[in-house]
């Protein structure tokens, strides 16, 4: 096809618009405010109502494609079904990513006697820039520790921290 019509039409381009095509097959439902690559981003969610959210959220924020990405990477949308806090994870999407619920945990929640509050940033997949984007310019505290293809669950979690706490109790005692 392309010495007949010109580049565009590989094969990856051609599964991509079919996959556009079989998602919204109904051309009123394309919102003109989402480009070709928050599409191509769109069409790779399989559940129907967390691709609306996102569709959503991107045309009232007025996300950019990188935006978008950043945000379905995040799991915003599964924040927001787990969690009570919703306004805290909307504040997360509205950029006001992780080091500002830090500082705020440290200057108002925590006791005098608790170490500094820690963030954990948990991602989809490795993205260097999300990491680097969320931390503090000056960061010289917060690791990157590792990346795990799948999600930890709340008790393996809440193990981690334990095992952590009891290595800092044997090394205050040390």
């Amino acid at each position: 096809m392309t010495p007949e019509y010109g580049s565009g039409f590989g094969v990856r381009q051609l599964e991509q618009s079919r996959q556009f095509y079989r998602t919204y097959p109904i051309a009123n439902t394309v919102r003109s405010q989402l480009n070709w690559s928050q599409y191509r981003r769109l069409i790779q969610i399989e559940d129907p109502d967390k691709r609306e959210y996102y569709e959503l959220e991107s045309v009232n924020n007025a996300w950019t494609a990188r935006e978008t990405e950043r945000q379905i990477n995040s799991m915003l949308y599964e924040r927001l079904l787990m969690g009570n806090d919703k306004e805290s994870v909307l504040a997360v999407a509205r950029k006001q990513k992780l080091q500002m619920y830090v500082n705020y945990y440290d200057r108002i929640e925590k006791l005098p006697d608790e170490n500094p509050t820690i963030g954990i940033l948990l991602c989809t997949q490795k993205n260097d820039t999300l990491v680097r984007m969320t931390l503090p310019e000056n960061n010289k505290t917060i690791l990157a520790s590792e990346y795990r293809l799948y999600l930890p669950t709340t008790e393996q979690l809440v193990k981690e921290v334990d095992t952590v706490k009891k290595l800092a109790k044997q090394k205050r005692k040390e």
